[in-house]
């Protein structure tokens, strides 16, 4: 027949079994947490303004904004999601030219509290650019990614929910190249 929520999660449950096999088999439906995320990253980074100072130096720093907003039927009233945050991630660790501005690190995982009276949790962590004589590549793009999982708090007994939607995000951006108006860098 169908339509029975054994656990009263709000999402239907199917029951199976075989005639004489004296064995029924419960498959219980989880609920889907449709997650929607927005990483917002300056268009480019101009190495020429050292807005900020790391380790006694003056470096060139950018804002990056980052949201997560859940949504759902019946889903629990709080969640919690392990958010990464990845800066140059299409770079090798040692070749990376953005790091954060607290860690000096390109990366930082942490976690992202969201309830269901709070529709979208935003968080804004500055970033700067590494001193330009550290590094040569300054044509290809500053990759920022920004992905997620749930945590793995949930009741005993109670399954945890599914993740549809965004899971992971990329953005991009340049460095400002002293190339003229029209932008083509040609070599001297």
């Amino acid at each position: 027949r169908g339509g029975s929520d054994i656990d009263t999660n709000g999402y239907p449950d199917v029951l199976v079994g075989a005639f004489e096999a004296s064995k029924v088999a419960v498959y219980r439906a989880r609920p889907v947490v449709v997650i929607s995320a927005q990483v917002v990253v300056p268009e480019a980074l101009n190495p020429e303004e050292k807005s900020c100072t790391v380790s006694k130096m003056r470096v060139s720093c950018f804002t990056i904004q980052m949201c997560v907003g859940v949504s759902g039927e019946n889903i629990p009233p709080k969640m919690s999601l392990e958010a990464e945050l990845q800066l140059d991630s299409m770079k090798q660790k040692f070749w990376r030219r953005v790091f954060l501005e607290q860690t000096s690190q390109s990366s930082r995982v942490f976690p992202v509290e969201l309830s269901s009276t709070k529709s979208q949790t935003c968080q804004k962590i500055t970033a700067y650019l590494r001193d330009e004589v550290d590094f040569k590549d300054k044509l290809s793009p500053i990759v920022v990614s920004f992905n997620f999982s749930l945590g793995s708090a949930h009741k005993a007994g109670e399954l945890p929910p599914v993740m549809s939607g965004q899971t992971m995000i990329r953005k991009q951006t340049r460095i400002i190249l002293d190339c003229g108006e029209d932008n083509i860098c040609i070599p001297d």
